[in-house]
């Protein structure tokens, strides 16, 4: 992982305490268990949107982990082309930087499968794992809030029945 082999426990968290009780416990910081070591590594700075901010290891982890997990997905690699793929589904897949979710794609899922229950500017579709409140703070640091719509969900639409011959032609 290319990771900085630690020489004291004060590298490994900055925090007074944790690090003496480490030292006690352990003695060396070469004797750090892996589950300790890395549940009480100092976290990395927090920012506004960073949303998971684990310590330094475990961030490299997950990020060569992802990079494994891309690189060795054939539908993401070799076969991510127009020769094996439709025209509309290459298109479909390249990312849309002025959809309103900065790119975004789960929107584009959440759109399809529940249609009628998010406006187009519904921050709980374009931004869907995050809390509205702090998502409308960021975006009034970028003085767009009022291109998105902070109203909640509405009800799923009712179902209609189509059960005869009739029916279904007036769908079609």
């Amino acid at each position: 992982l290319g990771l900085k082999e630690y020489t004291d426990f004060t590298e490994w968290d900055p925090d007074k305490d944790i690090a003496e009780t480490a030292r006690r416990l352990y003695k060396h910081v070469d004797n750090l268990e892996l589950y300790p070591g890395l549940m009480a590594e100092q976290p990395k700075p927090s920012r506004e949107g960073s949303g998971l901010a684990p310590g330094y290891i475990i961030s490299r982890a997950i990020l060569s982990d992802a990079a494994a997990l891309v690189r060795g997905d054939r539908f993401l690699t070799h076969d991510y082309n127009v020769a094996t793929l439709t025209s509309y589904h290459f298109q479909d897949l390249q990312p849309d930087l002025d959809n309103g979710a900065f790119g975004g794609h789960i929107c584009k899922l959440l759109f399809r499968l529940f249609p009628g229950h998010y406006t187009y500017d519904s921050v709980y579709a374009l931004f869907p794992f995050t809390n509205p409140d702090t998502t409308r703070g960021i975006l009034e640091k970028l003085n767009i809030e009022d291109r998105y719509s902070f109203t909640k969900l509405s009800h799923a639409p009712q179902w209609v029945k189509v059960t005869t011959y009739d029916g279904a032609r007036h769908v079609l």
